[in-house]
């Protein structure tokens, strides 16, 4: 997992920090009222959406792997790969 986070961090924190700013930016440069709300609600929603892909994902990632793919030999995994 360590791994994967330290492969993914980058791209992840490159793009959402793309995403914010550009949301950030609007809000504060648009005279437009409704452009610069929209522009202010992507800006937190990104940040909020970063933060929870690089914390709360692969924790949930972890706690669901036995239901994603199940271990070899139960009777689940037999079915996955289409024996009988």
């Amino acid at each position: 997992m360590a791994e994967a986070l330290h492969k993914s961090l980058p791209t992840v924190l490159t793009s959402g920090l793309i995403l914010v700013t550009a949301g950030f930016v609007i809000g504060v440069r648009s005279s437009v009222f409704y452009i610069s709300s929209i522009g202010s609600l992507l800006a937190r929603g990104a940040a909020v959406s970063v933060i929870l892909v690089l914390t709360l994902l692969p924790v949930l990632l972890l706690l669901a792997d036995r239901r994603i793919i199940p271990p070899a030999g139960s009777e689940k995994s037999a079915g996955l790969t289409g024996e009988s």
